[in-house]
């Protein structure tokens, strides 16, 4: 179903034959103040004729609707802009100038917190989201979560083992098998 799914990190899903693909794919990274959202990875397709406003960073007052839904863990699975509600009045004015017809947005979670979502946009159609592709993006977020929390892990450890002057590089262990034959070798 995603047959071009990682392509540097992200790329577009293939929802059906019929051309209905998202047009943006993204995901969004709180900082640590919650406050704010960057995009680490974000692709477009070559319907989209006019860029994302500051695409690399969002905040609580250009999308507070969008922070505070996804802050709550809740999906935003938007069909057309007429399914937003009153309290988003601030978020569809960026939606109007992205030409936005459907978003659909799943929260990710990392270090037991959400963190930041992931979400896919089009601006050709609107477009109707099933059960199945909501469910297929909520595998994706999860797996971007694990790619993220892994990174971050991976990135903190470093910095420890810098900040303790800890560069050492150890050997892999050695391992012992012990063969059908009953003899022994070591790696």
């Amino acid at each position: 179903m995603f047959p071009r799914f990682f392509q540097a990190g992200l790329c577009l899903p293939t929802f059906d034959d019929q051309g209905k693909d998202a047009d943006w794919g993204y995901v969004a990274i709180f900082e640590k103040d919650g406050r704010t959202a960057y995009f680490p990875y974000e692709v477009m397709s070559e319907w989209v004729e006019v860029p994302k406003e500051n695409h690399s960073e969002l905040t609580d007052e250009t999308i507070p609707w969008i922070m505070e839904t996804v802050k709550d863990g809740r999906d935003i699975v938007m069909c057309s802009m007429s399914d937003l509600p009153p309290e988003a009045e601030t978020d569809k004015k960026l939606f109007e100038l992205q030409h936005l017809k459907s978003m659909l947005i799943i929260p990710l979670s990392f270090h037991n917190k959400i963190q930041g979502f992931i979400g896919f946009d089009s601006v050709r159609v609107q477009r109707f989201w099933t059960a199945t592709e909501i469910e297929d993006l909520h595998i994706i977020a999860s797996i971007f979560s694990l790619i993220i929390e892994r990174r971050e892990t991976q990135a903190s450890l470093e910095e420890s083992r810098k900040t303790q002057g800890l560069y050492t590089v150890h050997p892999p262990p050695r391992y012992t098998h012990r063969l059908l034959n009953g003899r022994t070798t070591e790696r």
